[in-house]
């Protein structure tokens, strides 16, 4: 099944995004206890980039949750593989499409009882194909910035702080920097 959730762990719930999960356990003692563990979709981050070397960031809106300042992210759907949700969520979000892709990173989660992994996307030389299509419970604003902005945005307190650690972390701002002296 995966590190976090032995084979032997049966599925006792089941939910919209998590799945819940108990083994039982024997301990030092000899004796036994249950554990529990969930598993939740993986989750996809895209860092869409222009064909003139904008970033594009969004600004969204969900009634659960103050605005916040963004790139495209999701939850992957059952029926989809990572790279097929970021490129439905980039077109749905944003209305723009890819024509070149690069995985940067697959993240496993840092707690020790939600399996999931969050896989990060650089996506270049996106263009505008069609109209936003967002669902009814999301308010989405999309700005194009050059790198130079885009390192400003971060530092604002409503721009996402797990996309602004992982930028920051794997030094994503050089590499989209060299991207962009190479055209």
């Amino acid at each position: 099944m995966s590190k976090k959730i032995p084979e032997h762990a049966k599925k006792v719930f089941s939910w919209i995004i998590f799945d819940a999960y108990q083994r039982e356990q024997k301990l030092f003692d000899w004796s036994y206890t249950t554990f529990e563990a969930l598993k939740r979709r993986n989750w996809v981050i895209i860092i869409p980039i222009t064909s003139t070397w904008k970033i594009i960031v969004i600004q969204d809106e969900q009634p659960n949750r103050d605005l916040k300042i963004t790139v495209p992210t999701w939850s992957v759907d059952d029926n989809e593989k990572e790279i097929e949700t970021a490129d439905r969520e980039l077109l749905e979000e944003t209305w723009y499409k890819a024509k070149e892709i690069e995985f940067l990173w697959k993240e496993e989660s840092i707690w020790q009882k939600i399996d999931f992994e969050i896989h990060y996307f650089l996506w270049l030389n996106c263009e505008k194909i069609a109209q936003q299509k967002l669902e009814w419970w999301e308010r989405i604003k999309t700005f194009k910035m050059w790198l130079e902005e885009f390192k400003e945005v971060l530092e604002n307190p409503k721009f996402d702080k797990y996309v602004k650690n992982f930028i920051e972390k794997h030094n994503i701002l050089n590499k989209i920097n060299e991207i962009i002296k190479k055209n």
